[in-house]
């Protein structure tokens, strides 16, 4: 599920997967307060989280409406 909504996503986003039990993984969820796997964060050029989904893959037609 999480390939198709990678593929969908494909030249609007860059999709970048963590391994929470990494030591990135482990920073990203205390920076961003993650909680349920699997947890999708959409990050803004600014750096900035304008979208948050938890504990199912997100339907992409609610990320692609954000239009950034």
């Amino acid at each position: 599920m999480v390939d198709r909504l990678e593929a969908e996503l494909k030249g609007n986003f860059t999709v970048i997967r963590l391994d929470v039990g990494s030591k990135l993984g482990t920073y990203a969820r205390e920076k961003y307060g993650g909680g349920f796997v699997p947890l999708f964060l959409v990050i803004n050029s600014n750096g900035e989280e304008v979208f948050r989904h938890s504990g199912s893959v997100p339907k992409p037609e609610k990320i692609l409406s954000l239009r950034l």
